[in-house]
């Protein structure tokens, strides 16, 4: 079986990964079975950077903080017209809320009928004196 954690692919000898794992790292420290992250070192034992926040143990995103310390998610907006949510993938975008209907011809019994309302709500103000 393949070295890593729950990798359930028979490994290629003589590298003891299968085909899958075959380009990735193991980290380098003892008895630890993890796909390395960055700097030879899995997420659990470094690869990733921790909130420079003191007694914070999230990992930081942008600005080297965690997003709850004021770190920033770096994530596109999708690109449909007036969409204000962010994407999802390079090709597939999330929900946007819906558009506001597009604005309507007036007919005459619609004009007629906010005039009709005009007149009622000027006849009910009280006149100036």
């Amino acid at each position: 079986m393949c070295l890593f954690n729950d990798c359930p692919h028979p490994a290629t000898l003589p590298s003891m990964k299968c085909t899958f794992h075959k380009g990735r790292g193991k980290c380098r420290m003892p008895d630890c079975h993890n796909q390395v992250y960055a700097r030879k070192l899995c997420v659990r034992h470094g690869g990733k950077k921790i909130c420079l926040r003191p007694h914070c143990t999230a990992h930081a995103r942008g600005n080297a903080f965690c997003l709850k310390h004021g770190g920033v998610a770096k994530r596109r907006t999708c690109e449909v017209d007036g969409a204000v949510r962010r994407a999802v993938s390079a090709v597939q975008f999330g929900p946007n809320p819906p558009r506001p209907p597009e604005p309507r011809d007036v007919t005459p019994r619609r004009l007629h009928n906010a005039e009709r309302l005009l007149l009622f709500m000027a006849s009910t103000l009280p006149l100036e004196q």
